[in-house]
């Protein structure tokens, strides 16, 4: 499994902080917050913000026709690319679950289909009509696990 990145610079019991931009993702700022924040809420050890204009992100976030997805860079959590598929959303897919479930993967989360709504990361097998952008219990309690140790040794 991927390491914790060193993204953050958090001192110790602080957040790994993990910054995002979005410019390429025009149309999906409130999706984008909003799936942040249900990661904040829920996983004291990161913290997904965007990114000041003009610095470096770990997260890009794009908009595309295709599925979503995202891509890790490198061997560390927390980097990468997400991409909010259009097609997904032209089948009825929520985009703020979309794009919940993809930052689950950067944070070292794997698919599990099919799966209920309450997993974020069921994705599209929990169907269209679930909007469930909050990661269960279990879900918690991994990323916790993959970010703890770094979050707490910086």
């Amino acid at each position: 499994m991927p390491e914790a990145g060193p993204a953050a610079g958090a001192g110790r019991g602080e957040a790994v902080l993990l910054t995002y931009d979005a410019s390429a993702a025009e149309g999906f700022a409130g999706a984008i917050r909003t799936a942040a924040e249900s990661w904040n809420d829920r996983v004291p050890e990161v913290r997904l913000q965007r990114a000041r204009s003009g610095t470096e992100a770990d997260i890009r976030i794009v908009a595309t026709k295709g599925w979503p997805g995202a891509e890790p860079q490198g061997p560390s959590l927390g980097k990468g690319t997400v991409s909010i598929g259009r097609r997904a959303l032209a089948q009825g897919h929520d985009a703020i679950r979309i794009v919940s479930h993809e930052f689950g993967h950067l944070l070292g989360l794997e698919d599990r289909q099919p799966g209920p709504c309450s997993s974020v990361m069921s994705g599209k097998s929990a169907g269209t009509a679930c909007t469930n952008s909050y990661p269960s219990a279990a879900e918690i309690r991994e990323v916790r696990g993959n970010f703890g140790s770094a979050a707490g040794s910086r």
